[in-house]
């Protein structure tokens, strides 16, 4: 497999661009849309490997972004060249730390591969399995946060009213429960590929 040589990430990860910039990037879904398209693109490439590679923690802190014109400094400008990339392999399957919040990646006991909870599919909370489309419920949580910028999770559970913990995330999710989307005709398209990437 090809890596490439260490890069500087001039604008940081997607969670951080979110959490500083998010209001400019939830007003562009041209943007929006792009920058799906450019985090599926590296997914596709990495499971059309033989064998597939899975990530096994895909979340937007693994997202880096660049900017295509240079600089440090986020312009609206600047949101239309940014180019993200995938990172941090270190869980990846053919190539590891434990869980204290939502938002650390795991490590299951017995070795089996963990992810970061507020990412894990279904499947991983309730079997300890994590495939290909694991990695696609992933992605979906992904593009919700491109569409809110918000954290994953961080509403309180409308159950309690309190903030989410490990197990009621678990039994949210293995319920059905999903993170709460933008009703704006503008951010549809992604949406109902949040929703379909939760199937």
């Amino acid at each position: 497999m090809y890596f490439a040589r260490a890069q500087l990430a001039n604008m940081g990860s997607l969670r951080a661009l979110l959490d500083s910039h998010g209001d400019m990037l939830i007003t562009r879904p041209d943007i929006q849309l792009r920058l799906a398209f450019q985090i599926a693109d590296g997914m596709a490439y990495l499971h059309g490997r033989e064998p597939p590679v899975i990530h096994h923690d895909l979340k937007s802190l693994n997202i880096l972004c660049f900017s295509t014109s240079g600089g440090s400094k986020l312009s609206v400008g600047m949101l239309e060249g940014l180019l993200v990339k995938i990172c941090d392999f270190g869980l990846a399957t053919g190539l590891a730390s434990s869980a204290a919040t939502m938002l650390q990646s795991t490590n299951r006991n017995g070795g089996a591969m963990g992810g970061t909870f507020a990412y894990c599919a279904p499947e991983y909370f309730d079997e300890g399995i994590y495939t290909p489309n694991s990695e696609v419920y992933s992605y979906g949580i992904i593009v919700s946060e491109l569409l809110t910028a918000q954290v994953p999770w961080s509403a309180p559970d409308p159950r309690t009213g309190r903030a989410y913990t490990l197990k009621a995330l678990q039994l949210a999710v293995s319920r059905g429960v999903r993170p709460e989307l933008p009703k704006s005709a503008e951010s549809q398209v992604l949406a109902q590929l949040a929703k379909d990437c939760w199937q």
